[in-house]
């Protein structure tokens, strides 16, 4: 099979090839999404959310690297999916759970708290 390169390479005068550069904003994107992907249970959403801004800016505006634009633009919105499944499963979860298991919750939160804040 013979591929054309001439997407991803240009010759030079010298007749070597170069590499074409690729947008920072489709980099950007991607790191953003698989960071966003890694945290997910935390604040994964917020940095997909920028992540799929970044690559659709990419797309949109005809930028170089339109393929790591859309690996951005699909891992990204696997990290928002991601985050939206954790959020519904422990709001899932904590209505599942009976009150007395609710003030014991609080409880261990509010000594947590204190136990951090009181002076020796």
């Amino acid at each position: 099979m013979d591929y054309n390169m001439n997407n991803y390479m240009q010759n030079n005068n010298n007749g070597e090839m170069k590499e074409q550069p690729v947008s920072p904003l489709a980099i950007a994107s991607l790191v953003l999404g698989i960071i966003g992907l890694i945290t997910c249970c935390c604040y994964g959403g917020i940095i997909g959310i920028v992540g799929l801004v970044l690559g659709i800016m990419v797309l949109v505006l005809k930028m170089d690297g339109r393929n790591i634009a859309i690996a951005g633009i699909i891992v990204s919105a696997l990290s928002i999916l991601g985050t939206v499944f954790i959020v519904l499963m422990a709001t899932s979860y904590m209505q599942q759970m009976n009150l007395d298991e609710m003030n014991e919750l609080n409880e261990m939160i509010e000594h947590i708290l204190n136990g951090n804040n009181t002076k020796k």
